[in-house]
């Protein structure tokens, strides 16, 4: 079958997300008439701000190209962002979120080693800032009012598994020397081979030296930019978490100060799951992240409702636009298919 796994992917995580569902409201037994008492609005005001993330996360791309010297228009950058969504949130730790991206990037015109540091840059930064945010709320006092160490341990886990996928490249980056050394020596010993797997094996020793060197072209060259793209990270989040936000506000009428923390702590924990797009992790730490300062129920209403306005919005987008590029460029899918198999490590 030509696209079995993105399909079993995407299975999965409705399945799990479903049950996990099921699941909390077995355990809860909430009453579902609660959902009637968000004011329409606020939902309205809620599903803009989830498809205002889409525009927002759309100019974080455009500002790492500009900082290599490059220009991406709207129309490629929202085809990353659905791309990126889609493939992150129905795939375990998001493994194929940066190589679908990557694809959609070069089909687009950027040259491989950019559009993996565009790529990367973008994912890993954005994340390790935020888990940061995270870590300063939690030390604060700003977090969940009763941190459960379960909950404590995935944040700080996966805190440590981004931070340590992101420091390996700023290395080489910062100290090429011995990076260039070492590849130079394997581009040599591999230069009687010319076939099958040493091919290649060859084309991605070229290309990890093109990202290393646009990568220190970006740390060097590109300083201009840095704030700019801190800035539109900390802008991405907040309107991220605004969707669930003006939710818990909206129903309970808790404070922003009360609410925000939480919410932050709950979206760093479903971010760094190991499961397709937190589902299963992200229902069962509900009551650990929100309950106080809110009650259980409404707790389960609002982490619902924020999931479904970005989550499961998310990947309903992408689904869409995965069938249309099915039913329309059938080629175009089934480059990207190959493409995702021997790029999962991108």
């Amino acid at each position: 079958m030509k696209f079995a796994s993105t399909w079993i992917y995407l299975i999965f995580f409705i399945a799990l997300s479903i049950v996990s569902t099921i699941w909390v409201l077995n355990k809860t037994s909430i009453d579902l008439s609660l959902f009637r008492q968000i004011d329409f609005k606020i939902i309205g005001l809620s599903f803009i701000l989830g498809l205002a993330v889409y525009v927002v996360d759309s100019f974080r791309y455009y500002l790492y190209a500009r900082a290599l010297g490059d220009s991406l228009s709207l129309r490629i950058c929202l085809r990353a962002v659905i791309a990126n969504f889609f493939f992150s949130w129905i795939t375990p730790a998001a493994i194929l979120g940066m190589p679908a991206t990557v694809f959609v990037l070069t089909k687009s015109g950027v040259k491989l080693d950019r559009a993996i540091v565009i790529t990367t840059g973008k994912s890993l930064l954005g994340v390790a800032l935020f888990l940061l945010l995270t870590f300063s709320l939690m030390t604060l006092g700003y977090g969940p009012k009763q941190m459960e160490g379960g909950l404590a341990n995935l944040i700080l886990w996966g805190g440590g598994i981004y931070v340590a996928i992101l420091i390996f490249p700023l290395m080489w980056a910062i100290h090429p020397a011995p990076l260039y050394k070492l590849l130079a020596h394997w581009d040599e010993e591999l230069k009687k081979f010319e076939s099958g797997f040493f091919y290649y094996l060859k084309k991605f020793l070229k290309a990890l030296k093109d990202t290393i060197s646009t990568l220190e072209a970006l740390l060097y060259q590109g300083g201009r930019w840095i704030i700019p793209i801190i800035l539109s990270h900390i802008i991405y989040y907040l309107f991220f978490m605004a969707t669930g936000l003006v939710l818990a506000m909206g129903l309970q009428g808790i404070s922003l100060s009360d609410i925000f923390g939480p919410m932050t702590v709950f979206t760093a924990a479903s971010l760094v799951a190991p499961t397709p797009g937190g589902a299963g992790v992200a229902e069962a730490i509900i009551n650990a992240c929100f309950v106080p300062p809110m009650t259980p129920d409404n707790a389960l209403i609002i982490a619902l409702g924020y999931r479904t306005m970005t989550f499961y919005l998310q990947t309903l987008i992408g689904l869409i636009w995965f069938i249309l590029i099915i039913i329309r460029k059938r080629s175009t899918v089934e480059e990207m298919h190959r493409y995702l198999k021997t790029r999962r490590g991108v």
